[in-house]
């Protein structure tokens, strides 16, 4: 029979006084103007009831205090807690705690306290248990605000509830953008949400609107199984968490998860949590066809006693077959109007609201309230044959590592143990620490079968007081556990890496390497510099910027020497060329000469053939002073050039030559002395001419000359005149035009006009 139940007439409430109530219960502090805090301290179960996980974020690095115990005085312990990730994330599992028993939590960044409390789980035999169920709270965070603060009403008038709440997802509404959950989820504003997530944990199922789920467990690191579905146990009642955005059709990993972990479990109340329903009042969104295909016969099977859904935006519950579907959707996402004649829908509204639900030995009662009035809007009991509680402890013993071990980072080790129990182990979990035992916070893998051992790749988690614990479950839920009986060490491989002056290694010093890892090394020379040697593990290889240790299996040493390989830079400043020198003059030769390390010394040279030489010493072994006194040979040349080399301590040289051709000509040569000039006009140099090009000639006596160049088209585009003596001259032309310009490529004549004749030659220029 379809039925929708009539709202109940409001009630009188007196939620004010009930929220400043749970206010003092939660331990909530008001945010500072300056405060670190970014997401106040939240709690997630981890499924062990001696255990609870605290998580908070910071907007900036900061080292946070967190204490605890069994009052507000938080005595029972304390600890430094530095931060993980990248994005300024707290957490810390508080460890041996007592079943069933209240606890006081404070923490404080910067001097600013944030309080809390929660309620462990009870022990795995309990038979009595109260929750809250709720979900779908994106959107309006004001209204969520308004659903967190009754349900904080719930737990004011009956503390038995501060036990966790099931959450069948859609937390924010865009679950891919930080700013959706700081804005919604964890708006500080948002008072009666905090006071909730300070009080107790939020176990919940991805949505739809988180997306592609990053975030979410980013938030909310539940401990997934694969993808992200998961289960615990609670008291009486045991929890698989289905991820519906991971295939969980026949075949896939998740199905078969979910049929084991049903199959596994003794508990006498068995719940599903999950986002879209098999079965709902439409409203928003159809039905999901897997569920009623695929799960519904293992709830069947297995006796699933409820599937919580949420997905479409009101309360509906659907009886099929004995399960009860429930969809839960009214936690603060955009209401929608349920379709009461859906098939099996036996209850409906359209409200926001939150569950209750408490069972007693093999009772269960349920509840829904409409979040405006309080009334309740559904009610149910079930009845399950009562089951004999199971209050034996399996019993586990770690072998190995059992103290005293050195692994090394990267290798694969056998973790081994034995587990026995009366009923059964139905899972063994992992984790290991790094202070000697003090705390295990290190997850190594959760889940097991119990085959007695586990292929462990080390991780890179250097310290000399390293423990495993096995953790092991019966069928009911019973925990035990063991842990390695001494410290053991987690090391790495060494490269030692050491480079002389003048380079360096990256990385260097002692580098630690994972073992099976390849290794690469950059040898990196300072400016100016080369490899001069390098030695691996005393041996000489050949020189390279760069070195890899393939598979490294034990320590190495790589060394690296470096050479100076800049050559001296040097630029001679006179000659140039162009010039004419008398011979047997003095003249002085300059130049400058630079080294990253030094000029040691100068040689100077000079050739009267151009560059084919012989080259022969003006000076060798000369300091760097920047000039030379030189005397020019008595013997003519028209193709005169002088050269600096430069030498730096290393060996290293570096040189400098006249630009181009200066001469040396004899002053006695004049008309009169029976060694008269002839009048000439060389070959300029050089032809064809890129740059600059030297024009020579030669007079027999003293007077007025021109020099002179045209084009084919008989145009002038240059030309120099003046009074010489008699003798041998040269005068260089640069390419430009008397208007200014450049002469471009082509053929040119040469014309010298003297007072004893023209002469002529032609020269090609190229651009």
């Amino acid at each position: 029979m379809r039925r929708s139940l009539p709202i109940a007439p409001p009630k009188r409430h007196q939620l004010l006084a009930l929220l400043v109530l749970l206010l003092g219960l939660a331990g909530a502090t008001v945010a500072h103007a300056a405060d670190l805090m970014r997401k106040q301290p939240y709690l997630v179960y981890p499924g062990d009831p001696t255990q609870m996980q605290v998580l908070w974020q910071l907007t900036d690095v900061a080292t946070s205090t967190l204490e605890w115990g069994t009052d507000t005085s938080c005595a029972l312990g304390s600890v430094a807690n530095a931060e993980y990730g990248s994005d300024h994330q707290h957490a810390f599992t508080l460890e041996g705690l007592t079943p069933a028993t209240k606890y006081h939590y404070r923490v404080t960044t910067d001097a600013v306290p944030y309080r809390g409390s929660f309620t462990t789980a009870p022990n795995a035999w309990a038979t009595q248990l109260k929750l809250l169920a709720y979900g779908d709270t994106r959107t309006y965070p004001a209204t969520h605000n308004q659903v967190a603060g009754a349900m904080l009403s719930s737990i004011a008038a009956d503390p038995g509830y501060q036990t966790l709440s099931l959450f069948v997802g859609d937390y924010v509404t865009s679950g891919t953008v930080e700013s959706s959950w700081t804005t919604e989820f964890f708006d500080p504003a948002l008072t009666n949400v905090r006071a909730l997530m300070a009080s107790l944990p939020i176990q919940g199922t991805m949505g739809n609107h988180e997306g592609t789920g990053e975030l979410f467990v980013k938030y909310f690191p539940y401990p997934f199984v694969g993808g992200r579905y998961w289960s615990f146990d609670y008291g009486p009642i045991h929890v698989t968490v289905v991820d519906q955005f991971t295939s969980y059709a026949p075949g896939s990993a998740q199905l078969q998860w979910i049929t084991d972990d049903l199959a596994r479990t003794n508990k006498t109340w068995k719940f599903i949590v999950l986002h879209e329903p098999g079965w709902s009042a439409y409203g928003g969104h159809p039905n999901n066809t897997v569920v009623q295909a695929y799960l519904q016969p293992l709830c069947l099977q297995y006796g699933v006693s409820i599937v919580f859904g949420g997905h479409n935006h009101y309360y509906s519950r659907a009886a099929v077959n004995g399960v009860q579907h429930l969809t839960i959707g009214g936690g603060g996402a955009p209401l929608v109007t349920p379709d009461t004649y859906m098939p099996y829908i036996v209850a409906s509204a359209r409200a926001n609201h939150h569950c209750t639900l408490a069972i007693d030995g093999d009772t269960l009662r349920f509840k829904v309230f409409n979040t405006a009035n309080g009334a309740a809007l559904d009610s149910f009991t079930l009845l399950r044959p009562a089951v004999t509680p199971d209050s034996t402890f399996p019993s586990i013993a770690v072998s190995a590592p059992d103290g005293g071990e050195i692994w090394k980072a990267g290798s694969v080790r056998a973790i081994t143990w034995s587990a026995t129990d009366d009923v059964g182990i139905a899972a063994v979990d992992l984790a290991y620490s790094t202070d000697g035992g003090a705390t295990f916070p290190f997850v190594i893998t959760r889940g097991l079968t119990n085959s007695g051992s586990y292929s462990w790749t080390v991780p890179n988690a250097v310290s000399t007081g390293v423990r495993v614990r096995a953790t092991t479950r019966d069928s009911i839920g019973n925990i035990s556990r063991d842990a390695s009986a001494g410290d053991f060490t987690i090391d790495t491989w060494i490269i030692n890496a050491s480079a002389g002056g003048n380079g360096s290694i990256v990385p260097s010093g002692n580098v630690p390497v994972l073992e099976g890892a390849n290794q690469r090394l950059s040898i990196r020379p300072a400016a100016g510099y080369g490899v001069a040697t390098l030695t691996v593990d005393g041996s000489p290889v050949s020189p390279d910027t760069t070195y890899t240790f393939p598979g490294v299996a034990a320590h190495h040493t790589i060394a690296a020497t470096f050479a100076d390989v800049a050559l001296p830079a040097v630029h001679l400043t006179s000659p140039t060329g162009s010039e004419v020198w008398t011979q047997g003059t003095s003249r002085t030769i300059t130049w400058t000469a630079t080294d990253n390390v030094a000029v040691s010394r100068v040689d100077v040279d000079y050739s009267l053939t151009g560059t084919i030489g012989p080259w022969l010493p003006v000076g060798h072994d000369v300091p760097n002073s920047g000039s030379l006194t030189w005397t020019l040979p008595m013997q003519r040349s028209d193709s005169a050039l002088v050269r600096v080399t430069a030498w730096d301590p290393t060996g290293n040289t570096g040189s400098d030559t006249s630009d181009s051709l200066f001469h040396v000509y004899d002053p006695s040569a004049t008309v009169g002395d029976g060694a008269a000039v002839s009048l000439f006009l060389a070959r300029p140099v050089p032809d064809p001419s890129v740059g600059s090009t030297l024009l020579r000639f030669g007079l027999p006596a003293a007077g007025r000359v021109r020099l002179e160049l045209f084009d084919l088209a008989g145009r002038r585009v240059w030309r120099n005149e003046g009074e010489l003596p008699a003798g041998e001259h040269a005068w260089r032309w640069n390419g430009e035009t008397e208007g200014g310009g450049s002469a471009g490529t082509g053929l040119y004549f040469v014309r010298l006009v003297t007072p004893w004749g023209t002469r002529a030659e032609r020269l090609v220029r190229l651009r």
